[in-house]
């Protein structure tokens, strides 16, 4: 399990394999960097010694498995990428990908003076759609504050009911934040080329076989499996059937039942951990300000104990019941919390 620290709060990935993370760059041409994201996502299975010891979710799938969804993978976007769109949308562009408040330093006396930007590290040459959902945090329409159920009396109560009513006044996006967003659509459609601005308005179906086979051992085989499936389903309505027949097939009735079932379990484990990350106002890469940690922590324990009573399944058992209706049951719950547990 992931740990929390002082310093940030780390985000429990789909396994406890964590190979090296690899960057790439285009090459000589597009058909060899789409070749490359599959190669990277074989490149992170791991041996068969590893996975086999591994408690992992029937959604995640075998390792044989993986191999054939990335090698359907590297058919599709081989096929894709002949289409004019797609050319029009994969110009090479240089980006900081993680442009987020706590990278960005201004002056202490004039805030509109930048001084410094961190973590260029992951910046590298990609095709520009890369980047079509990269959206800095100042610049979103919702405002997230950590949420600590604990009114008890004493200094941990009081935080609690601190962050609490900062919780409530959050409902109202402010002002300051509507502006921030303005201010960066405004920059991005101003100083952006035209090649990143196409993808930000295209359906995420186009993108969605690009940006997910690299990490289909991070998620899972089903995740991946419901991408390729929607993209084989749109094939025509997208505009792809001029270069041919997805070559990925449509399962039959029977194979997308057995699917959907790992399916859902996933979107359950999925929802439970986005609804603890908004929540406890942890970002998506696990990060909270070390100010932040008593606070998050107590409010991570106290959720917990929350989810574990829960309603009661159809056989006694102790489940939680997602807004939406998911299930999980406790031994789910357990093995999908996204912070270490306490023996």
């Amino acid at each position: 399990m992931s740990s929390l620290t002082e310093d940030h709060v780390s985000q429990h990935p789909s396994s406890q394999y964590q190979p090296n993370i690899l960057i790439l760059t285009p090459g000589p041409d597009l058909p060899t960097f789409i070749s490359a994201l599959t190669d990277v996502g074989l490149s992170r299975l791991p041996p068969a010694s590893i996975a086999s010891s591994l408690r992992l979710p029937s959604y995640h799938g075998t390792i044989s498995e993986h191999k054939v969804l990335l090698e359907y993978c590297r058919a599709i976007t081989k096929q894709m990428i002949q289409t004019t769109l797609m050319q029009t949308v994969s110009t090479p562009i240089l980006f900081h990908p993680d442009l987020n408040s706590r990278n960005i330093f201004v002056s202490e006396e004039d805030p509109t003076v930048l001084t410094a930007i961190l973590d260029w590290q992951s910046s590298a040459i990609q095709p520009a759609f890369w980047y079509a959902d990269s959206t800095p945090d100042f610049a979103r329409k919702e405002e997230v504050e950590v949420v600590a159920k604990d009114d008890r009396q004493g200094e941990a109560g009081d935080q609690g009911q601190e962050q609490k009513q900062k919780q409530d006044q959050s409902e109202y996006t402010p002002s300051s934040t509507l502006r921030a967003e303005e201010a960066f659509d405004h920059l991005i459609h101003s100083h952006l080329p035209r090649a990143m601005l196409i993808p930000l308005t295209m359906d995420e179906a186009y993108l969605r076989p690009f940006t997910y086979g690299h990490r289909s051992w991070l998620h899972g085989a089903a995740p991946f499996r419901e991408e390729l499936i929607q993209t084989s389903r749109r094939w025509g309505e997208l505009g792809f059937s001029t270069v041919g027949p997805c070559a990925y097939p449509m399962p039959s009735r029977e194979e997308y039942a057995a699917h959907w079932e790992k399916y859902k379990e996933f979107e359950a484990r999925h929802t439970m951990k986005m609804e603890m990350q908004r929540i406890l106002g942890v970002e998506s890469g696990g990060w909270v300000w070390a100010d932040m940690y008593d606070v998050t922590n107590q409010a991570q324990k106290e959720w917990f104990e929350e989810a574990i009573k829960g309603a009661v399944g159809e056989r006694g058992e102790r489940v939680w019941v997602s807004e939406d209706g998911e299930r999980l049951t406790e031994a789910e719950i357990r093995d999908t919390w996204p912070f270490d547990l306490e023996d």
